[in-house]
């Protein structure tokens, strides 16, 4: 299983280039870490829905771990809240 962290800002100036790194990982089971993401905008959500799709169609597993507080809310309103498995990722 693979582990991808995500950037401090997935927005707009980062999804084409986190876009091409989640392909390179499609067929894997894959465990998202936020741990330093500070903001997830709206075309940060539709990447993460896309990618929950794909995986699921795939048949692998998409985990989002060490999501920070304060990213729940953009979660929740994006619909992607108990969408996405959760998990802590110990040191």
């Amino acid at each position: 299983m693979a582990t991808l962290a995500f950037p401090a800002h997935v927005d707009a100036t980062t999804v084409a280039g986190l876009t091409q790194v989640l392909r390179a990982h499609r067929g894997d089971d894959l465990i998202l870490d936020l741990s330093q993401t500070e903001r997830l905008g709206g075309q940060g959500g539709q990447l993460l829905h896309s990618a929950l799709k794909t995986w699921r169609e795939d048949g692998h597993s998409l985990t989002l771990a060490n999501t920070p507080d304060h990213l729940n809310p953009a979660l929740e309103r994006l619909g992607l809240s108990g969408a996405i498995p959760s998990e802590e990722l110990r040191p």
